[in-house]
């Protein structure tokens, strides 16, 4: 097996992510998205230290949806070791065009 080198920020972008495996990442909305859109497995870490934690809310509801491992420091390496990547679902895209109609909609009316 090949490990990647921790990283404060995955400042290669694409190229780290379209060449990993798995990712194993923070919480954040912006990192989760982009592993998401690059169809890529992603254990995604919850730091459990913020208040107001929306990594959290973001984390678990896309593990509910089945998109993601969600995880803590705690439970990490659990995880890790149970990690299977054909339990995850792939992310869909968002369709733009929905908000597009419901706001034609909402205005038109």
């Amino acid at each position: 097996k090949q490990w990647y080198q921790r990283r404060v920020a995955i400042t290669a972008g694409k190229d780290d992510i379209e060449a990993a495996d798995l990712v194993i990442s923070h919480a954040g909305a912006g990192t989760s998205l982009e592993v998401l859109r690059a169809n890529k497995p992603l254990i995604s870490v919850i730091n459990t230290d913020l208040m107001n934690n929306h990594q959290s809310e973001l984390a678990n509801q896309l593990s509910l949806d089945g998109h993601v491992i969600a995880a803590t420091p705690q439970t990490l390496i659990r995880q890790i070791k149970e990690f299977e990547p054909d339990q995850l679902r792939p992310f869909k895209p968002a369709d733009p065009t929905i908000f597009r109609d419901f706001m034609t909609t909402v205005v038109i009316s």
